[in-house]
């Protein structure tokens, strides 16, 4: 993250709106390396979410005027340019229309302003990293029969064409690679046995669904995979576009 953090000193945002804020940890670690934002603002469409946004974000005030909204990425119920930065961390994959919240990205930033996209990817490079990639999307899968909208992962090429399409111009960018973790290693070992019992646990909210044989077989495979492979978490696409 240094990177984006050294581009968006050099360009001192004041107001900054984390659209898709989750459990506003990334807000905090970004605003805590930015000392001239004075004003943040978090929307996110889960209560729930919003709750843990509000317990990480404690102690930010009064140095940083901070405010949670439960809103849709696609309707801001925010002013015409009102903020100098917006965030949207693993947001795209997760959107029903990625045109319309941009266009909103666009409508809520100042001229001038510019749009922060952490992006994890679907373009992988070693077989850890496939495994990582497919049981993010076995997750999605799971989600959407839940009625939750997540989609598979964007290519690196698809994140940087809804940027332009929205009309920004990518001014800086960089791909983050996690560190892998090995099967032959006891220790690194025990974090892929709790990466599967995470997901183990996870399968079960499409138990009673008719896609839950397919959703069985898929898993098993992967672990398969994952005994042999390894896990390595997605590349992250890291990108910032001027208005």
């Amino acid at each position: 993250m240094s990177g984006v953090i050294e581009y968006l000193r050099g360009y001192a945002p004041v107001r900054l709106l984390d659209v898709g804020c989750g459990d506003g940890a990334m807000t905090r670690g970004l605003v805590e390396k930015l000392p001239t934002v004075t004003r943040l603002v978090g929307v996110d469409r889960d209560p729930v979410a919003l709750d843990e946004a509000r317990d990480c974000l404690q102690g930010l005030e009064p140095d940083i005027d901070c405010t949670l909204l439960q809103a849709h990425a696609e309707q801001l119920p925010l002013p015409d340019a009102c903020f100098d930065a917006v965030l949207c961390c693993d947001l795209l994959h997760h959107l029903a229309s990625v045109s319309a919240a941009l266009g909103e990205v666009q409508r809520v930033l100042r001229p001038g302003g510019v749009l922060v996209v952490f992006e994890i990817l679907a373009d992988v490079q070693t077989p850890a990293e496939e495994v990582g990639r497919d049981m993010h999307h076995l997750k999605a899968w799971v989600d959407r029969i839940m009625g939750i909208p997540h989609g598979e992962s964007f290519s690196e090429e698809k994140v940087q064409r809804v940027v332009t399409d929205a009309g920004f111009l990518i001014g800086w960018q960089e791909r983050d690679r996690s560190k892998p973790f090995s099967p032959a290693h006891p220790a690194e070992a025990e974090y892929i046995a709790r990466e599967r019992s995470y997901l183990e646990d996870y399968l079960f909210f499409a138990e009673d669904a008719p896609d839950y044989p397919k959703i069985r077989r898929a898993a098993t495979r992967l672990f398969h995979r994952m005994e042999s492979s390894g896990f390595a978490r997605q590349p992250q696409l890291i990108l910032v576009g001027r208005k």
